[in-house]
């Protein structure tokens, strides 16, 4: 006797229907635009291949998800090939991504389709959010700041990064930047001398004493990768103004992909396998019921 599992719920509607939903925030204190995308099978019928793609909004770069894309490139992300969905059940990814130009509303859309019955018919829905840029609570009125990363195009394991900082103050105000270098990634050399740089901890430090109302000032390093991999890199802005006054710390991070590249060495300790696996989901989901049939 073969058996199978039908997962079956109480469907919203009496056909089939794919429904998607998004809500965002601003992380408080920094540069992270944190995302949930829910997707949901509200229809009377199981779904299977299910794909979804996020398209980031401009001046943004993707940082990490709760569900590993197939594939990320500089405006979007995709899941492909989500097995199967109940009826009734729900698909959640967290997504963040890091606020690198403040120009206007974050809109982000994201769109997911998926397949039914025997001859696959489609399904698609799609949805977007925006969020008003007046919530950017890491950069306060008086101080802007920003934070890039770039791959040399000849060598693959060398990095540049820009830090920006602009005093928006009617007065001028000092700064002191931190800035922590990740694992892995070998200071080689900058366009401005830090103050402070604690090779073992990767932490370089710079002091802005005469940042005047409306000046930009750029800070450019060079940086040379041991290992293959993504790093995540984070900088701290303390501001204040000559009177002493403390404005808020602006916090900026940025991403970069190093690799593979020739003469990459393996991190010391255990290194999660790259399986690339797929994600299935067979559990039973709340106010559902898991039918045997023979």
């Amino acid at each position: 006797i073969a058996k199978r599992i039908v997962l079956t719920g109480i469907p919203k509607y009496d056909r089939p229907h794919l429904s998607v939903a998004k809500t965002g925030k601003i992380d408080s204190g920094s540069s992270l635009a944190e995302y949930t995308i829910v997707v949901t099978n509200d229809g009377n019928v199981v779904l299977d291949t299910i794909s979804i793609e996020d398209t980031f909004p401009q001046g943004t770069e993707f940082l990490s998800a709760s569900l590993r894309p197939n594939d990320v490139t500089s405006d979007r992300a995709r899941w492909d090939n989500i097995l199967s969905l109940p009826i009734g059940g729900d698909l959640t990814i967290d997504l963040v991504l890091n606020v690198t130009d403040y120009g206007g509303h974050l809109v982000n859309v994201v769109k997911a389709t998926a397949q039914h019955g025997d001859d696959n018919r489609t399904l698609s829905a799609s949805n977007f959010t925006v969020l008003d840029p007046n919530w950017l609570t890491c950069c306060p009125s008086e101080i802007f700041a920003s934070k890039t990363a770039a791959v040399d195009p000849v060598l693959q394991n060398v990095v540049t990064y820009r830090l920006t900082v602009q005093n928006l103050a009617d007065s001028p105000v000092v700064a002191r930047i931190d800035d922590d270098i990740p694992d892995g990634l070998k200071l080689l050399g900058y366009s401005a001398m830090p103050s402070e740089y604690d090779e073992s901890s990767g932490r370089i430090s710079w002091v802005v004493t005469d940042l005047a109302p409306g000046e930009l000032k750029v800070i450019d390093y060079l940086v040379e990768a041991r290992y293959d991999g993504r790093y995540v890199n984070v900088a701290r802005i303390d501001p204040y103004t000559l009177d002493g006054e403390e404005l808020s710390q602006v916090t900026v991070s940025s991403v970069v992909v190093i690799g593979p590249f020739e003469g990459a060495q393996v991190p010391p300790g255990w290194v999660p396998p790259d399986w690339d696996l797929e994600y299935y989901n067979h559990a039973c989901y709340s106010e559902m019921n898991c039918e045997e049939i023979s």
